[in-house]
């Protein structure tokens, strides 16, 4: 056995819920899009926003 099973949503340390939090961010949709067309400087993004 893995140990790995169905998580339970509603407690704070469930792997699925931190994962929906952090791409629930408000910048997270707009880091990753930028980011998907390859690597970025940080300079080069942030003069980009």
């Amino acid at each position: 056995m893995s140990g790995f099973g169905p998580g339970d949503p509603f407690l704070a340390d469930c792997p699925a819920r931190l994962t929906v939090e952090l791409i629930a961010d408000k910048w997270t949709a707009v880091v990753l899009y930028g980011l998907s067309k390859g690597p970025v400087r940080h300079g080069v993004a942030r003069r980009a926003g």
